[in-house]
């Protein structure tokens, strides 16, 4: 049940930066009989990533560490469970922070000198049934940017799908 949509008009990851290089937005749908928020969403995305992604982040960071850019630390999920509240300004998992939130929707990002990103967690309730879309918006500073961005782009569109697969398992049995 994921799919490919077109750009929410109002989500704040659309109009974040004032030209976009690159945007994509991914929907799934999933059911819970209890309350389930944008801060739980944020959060699955983390507890729900594979190691095959988390490999593939140590990897990003041993390289591009050689070209002087941020690197992501990869913290331990429970501190960042623990500590998260949704908030503008918290930070986890070192290349997320929280830059702007709204009802049922929190927007994330980095800004690094080849490029600046940013990844809104939406989600929509209508009774006991969810629709949870993540968008990811991406503004290239240069040359580097756009040679960086050329291997990352269809491994993002993989691991977007394969997260959110993981996410709405977890999802369905929030219980608060």
């Amino acid at each position: 049940n994921i799919k490919k949509i077109s750009l929410p008009k109002d989500s704040l990851a659309t109009s974040y930066f004032e030209k976009n290089h690159y945007a994509d937005a991914y929907q799934a749908s999933f059911t819970n009989s209890n309350k389930v928020t944008a801060t739980h969403v944020v959060k699955s995305f983390f507890t729900a990533t594979p190691a095959w992604v988390l490999l593939l982040m140590r990897i990003r960071n041993s390289i591009v560490k050689l070209f002087g850019l941020k690197t992501t630390k990869v913290k331990d999920i429970k501190e960042i469970i623990n500590n998260f509240q949704g908030k503008v300004g918290d930070s986890f998992a070192g290349s997320f922070k929280v830059l702007a939130v709204k009802e049922g929707e929190v927007l994330t990002g980095e800004a690094d000198k080849h490029l600046d990103f940013c990844l809104s967690f939406i989600i929509k309730e209508r009774g006991h049934n969810y629709q949870i879309i993540l968008v990811t918006v991406v503004h290239f500073n240069g040359w580097l940017g756009k040679l960086y961005f050329l291997p990352v782009k269809p491994m993002h569109k993989f691991i977007v799908r394969a997260l959110l697969k993981r996410m709405v398992k977890e999802l369905q049995f929030v219980t608060q």
